[in-house]
């Protein structure tokens, strides 16, 4: 029996990307799909659509304790129960004196009001604006316009846009968490992610990734209200007249192209509104897609496919729909919900990146087959990565990005970083475009990998422990490798973070448990044994691994690993 997706692990979801989604996965690491995002992104953070629901009843209420003399807010609120469609069971227990969240049947309720949101919210409060159910009673600027702190899914969907593995997405949230996301990990630089909200938008300069916010933007909207409230899209009319308003045309046209032109992962996105089944209805008179195809067109993360999506799929597939519906739902349906979904993801696509930096090592004496056994132990690293994770939190994903963050420093620079949760990339492109990267006999990434496919390698065979934290003597590497010695590897992808790394003493210059692992030749003064700060006895105990001249040197995988171990001490 399948686990179901909102118990389903990290690691479990890995094993599905390897066995069961294992294109959309390959697809994914190269940059091919584009993310639509729902209310189910960010539900840890702020409400969904339930939450807006119960808002909206608790508001009318109040005003209707408070005194209506016109009865005007009894008249909306009355409104709402009838889009609840209450049995007569339901009827008789319902007792409106008492608090919403008192009613014997609330959960049941909210249910039935958030699936005919767009119903509800075009429900008219006399003398008040049209947008007031919104714009009042749900407080959407408070709700989701106020600053918040972004949950595991949006530091992943930027770590994903920073890696080069998701260029566009479309959202339909008014929450600013992926931007606020993007905006920690680049430490405010603002160099990758572009917003778009309306038309005019699209005319700003497109950095990295992009986000179209087709249903508007609560940040912008309480920052701006004259020239973004009235791009929240919430109630039925807009949403239907949406797929046709003038206003909406530019950032409709450019999201129709995109569901012409690239596959789609959803995520938390039940794809009820008519707006988005009318783009893809666009998309598909367009360019039709077809199956079986190199990739899955559409993907969804849920528990079931329901019968919104299925309308997708038929609509994007045609007639190719009609004769193996079942083999495109199998293919489209990811069993996974958003947190352990996109934590596996980015695991996978650092995982896909370091096994193909592997494949282009200069290694000129080994064989594919020896490469492929290198890179194993990426795999193992990557899996022992996706058992800690557990199901995906926040908690494990902050750490994630600060140990990812420290690594990239030491390794880059050979200093401890500036700030606790920017997000260095291992590369800057997808796995699609690492073939072309002139940097890489240079950047010392490949050679970061391969260590890193051995040291993995250890783990599986030798029982190698490994975690980030500090030795028994107190030294602190990129890693910390138990088997029977303990050691702290740090990695150098040049001579000057090499020399770095001794001169500020993040690497102690006796302590016997120091490995650096060197992308680069060690120049001659390496060699010799350096001298530390001013004031040491220029006395290393310090080990130097040349991971370059190790693998120009290897004649096979076996050779490589005696090597390593023999270089490290690792045993």
């Amino acid at each position: 029996m399948a686990t179901p997706a909102d118990a389903i692990s990290v690691l479990e979801t890995l094993h599905l990307l390897d066995h069961e989604h294992t294109t959309f996965a390959e697809g994914v690491a190269e940059g091919r799909y584009a993310f639509w995002l729902g209310s189910g992104v960010s539900r840890g953070v702020v409400p969904g659509l339930d939450g807006v629901m119960q808002k909206v009843l608790e508001h009318l209420k109040a005003r209707i304790d408070d005194g209506d003399p016109d009865g005007r807010f009894h008249d909306a609120f009355t409104e709402v129960l009838r889009i609840a469609q209450l049995t007569e069971v339901e009827q008789r227990r319902l007792d409106t004196d008492q608090p919403v969240s008192d009613w014997v049947d609330r959960k049941l309720i909210i249910k039935r009001l958030a699936e005919h949101y767009a119903k509800v919210l075009k429900i008219r409060v006399a003398g008040e604006d049209p947008d007031y159910l919104l714009w009042d009673a749900a407080d959407v600027r408070e709700t989701y316009g106020a600053p918040q702190s972004p949950d595991a899914e949006h530091f992943c969907l930027a770590i994903l846009g920073m890696e080069g593995a998701m260029r566009d997405m479309v959202s339909a949230n008014w929450d600013g968490l992926v931007e606020a996301a993007f905006e920690e990990l680049d430490g405010g630089a603002a160099t990758y992610l572009s917003v778009a909200v309306h038309g005019e938008d699209l005319r700003e300069p497109r950095l990295r990734v992009r986000l179209l916010k087709f249903h508007g933007c609560a940040v912008r909207a309480k920052r701006d209200p004259a020239t973004y409230r009235g791009t929240l899209v919430a109630r039925s009319p807009q949403i239907t007249s949406w797929a046709v308003a003038s206003y909406a045309a530019a950032m409709r046209n450019e999201i129709t192209n995109l569901a012409t032109t690239t596959p789609t992962l959803m995520v938390g996105l039940s794809a009820q509104d008519t707006d988005i089944q009318a783009m893809f209805a666009s998309a598909t008179a367009t360019l039709q897609w077809t199956w079986p195809g190199p990739l899955p067109a559409l993907v969804f993360a849920e528990d079931q496919l329901g019968d919104d999506q299925l309308d997708i799929l038929e609509i994007a597939y045609g007639t190719d729909f009609d004769n193996h519906r079942n083999e495109i739902a199998n293919e489209a349906l990811v069993r996974a919900f958003a947190k352990p979904l996109l934590v596996a993801l980015v695991l996978d696509v650092l995982a896909r990146k370091a096994r193909t930096l592997i494949a282009k090592v200069d290694a000129p004496h080994l064989a594919e087959g020896d490469l492929g056994l290198l890179a194993d132990g990426i795999g193992e690293l990557r899996d022992l990565s996706g058992g800690a994770a557990g199901a995906g939190s926040a908690d494990f994903v902050r750490g994630f990005i600060e140990k990812v963050g420290r690594f990239a420093s030491l390794f880059q620079h050979g200093t401890e970083p500036g700030a606790p949760r920017t997000y260095r990339p291992l590369t800057m492109g997808p796995v699609s475009q690492l073939a072309v990267d002139p940097s890489l006999p240079t950047n010392g990434v490949r050679e970061m990998a391969a260590a890193l496919g051995l040291l993995g390698c250890g783990v599986r065979a030798n029982g190698w422990r490994v975690a980030q934290d500090a030795t028994a003597t107190g030294a602190h590497g990129a890693l910390r490798i138990s088997g029977r010695r303990e050691r702290a590897v740090f990695f150098a992808a040049t001579n000057a973070a090499a020399i770095e790394l001794r001169r500020n003493g993040t690497v102690p210059a006796t302590d016997r448990s120091a490995i650096v692992v060197h992308s680069d030749d060690p120049g001659e003064a390496q060699r010799r044994s350096p001298s530390g700060p001013p004031g040491r006895t220029g006395v290393t105990n310090v080990l130097d691994v040349r991971m370059r001249e190790m693998l120009r040197e290897a004649t096979s995988f076996r050779d490589l690993e005696r090597r390593f171990r023999l270089a490290t001490g690792l045993t």
